[in-house]
């Protein structure tokens, strides 16, 4: 099913693809649990057809969990955690993407985990910083 969202993503029939992943992810979190190689995965494609969704918080949040898991189960330097980290840090130099994220929110803010990185934690305060200011 995996490849088949990927297919469906490659389409650009996004909502199939987010479905098929979505029901992946579940699946893989029940039979091989939240931290293995392959949910993880799952977990970062989810990111990215998010992000071509344009529901950009999601995605950003999603991509967060994905790193910090992953930093701490795969390594720093395995090139899963280094894609998501490379990807985060993009969408930090783009003041556009990060205004879009704030505004387009639909999930509650990732639980804070031990693990700390100073440019996913700047991430995370720009988009606090980017929902207050629209707030108020």
């Amino acid at each position: 099913m995996g490849k088949m969202a990927a297919i469906y993503g490659n389409l650009g029939q996004l909502e199939k693809a987010e479905q098929l992943e979505e029901e992946v992810w579940k699946t893989r979190k029940t039979v091989l649990g939240s931290e293995h190689p392959d949910t993880l995965s799952t977990m970062s494609n989810l990111a990215f057809t998010w992000k071509a969704q344009e529901r950009d918080s999601d995605a950003i949040n999603l991509m967060l969990k994905f790193v910090r898991i992953s930093n701490r189960v795969l390594g720093s330097i395995h090139p899963g955690t280094v894609r998501g980290k490379e990807w985060i840090r993009w969408q930090n130099e783009s003041p556009d993407y990060i205004q879009r994220a704030s505004e387009s929110s639909t999930h509650a803010e990732e639980e804070s985990e031990d693990w700390q990185d100073e440019s996913l934690d700047h991430v995370e305060e720009v988009l606090r910083e980017k929902k207050r200011a629209h707030i108020q």
